[in-house]
């Protein structure tokens, strides 16, 4: 038995563990609820945006629609945004 074989049937074993749905809901509230203050005087910072291809749009958008609805994120009214990186999976063979 090879080596990628071994390491193959022992993620496979795991699969099912480590690729879950997500919970039907969220974790407890806690105590701590963090912030960063910013610095009044100082700009924002200025960068371009990623661009995105038609289907990682509406895959981002069912995503963020689908966590929103089970209020595991929430609304903001930042005015910083966050990165969204699509990686592609690998064809996936039959084990």
């Amino acid at each position: 038995m090879a080596i990628s074989d071994e390491i193959e049937q022992s993620v496979s074993g795991r699969k099912q563990s480590v690729f879950q749905d997500l919970p039907a809901e969220t974790p407890p509230e806690r105590s701590v609820f963090h912030t960063i203050p910013l610095k009044s005087d100082e700009p924002l910072p200025n960068r371009k945006i990623y661009r995105m291809s038609r289907d990682e749009m509406q895959e981002c958008e069912g995503q963020i629609t689908m966590l929103l609805q089970k209020g595991f994120i929430q609304r903001s009214n930042s005015k910083y945004g966050s990165p969204v990186n699509f990686v592609a999976k690998k064809p996936s063979r039959p084990l």
